[in-house]
């Protein structure tokens, strides 16, 4: 009666160390958003990239319009947008609850970022 009691407790311990060894992992992949905006309708070309996991997803946009906004999961994200048209150009990027913006304008300007 003693052993399986022990081996109910221990199954039950392996349990809940799996179960907080799963929420840690899971809490070191955040969501990322990345908005892009500024003057409506403004022009620009972006590249970056989205580290997850170990992997790194790549993510072309040859030319998109002002407003814009993409969301991804993963542990870091690093690229640039250039302006393409007159206007301003305004980039924010927020993963886990900490936010980085910045804004340009003039044609041809570039805006770099890394967030890890």
């Amino acid at each position: 009666m003693q052993g399986s009691a022990v081996t109910r407790r221990l199954l039950g311990l392996g349990a809940v160390i799996l179960l907080l060894a799963q929420a840690n992992a899971t809490q070191a992949m955040d969501a990322i958003t990345l908005d892009i905006g500024g003057t409506p309708g403004t022009a620009y070309s972006a590249h970056w990239t989205v580290e997850n996991a170990g992997h790194t997803r790549e993510h072309h946009q040859k030319q998109g319009q002002v407003p814009a906004r993409f969301s991804y999961n993963g542990h870091a994200i690093a690229g640039r947008v250039t302006l393409l048209s007159e206007g301003q150009l305004t980039l924010s990027v927020e993963k886990g609850g900490n936010r980085s913006r910045s804004a340009t304008q003039g044609k041809g300007s570039t805006l770099q970022f890394s967030v890890r």
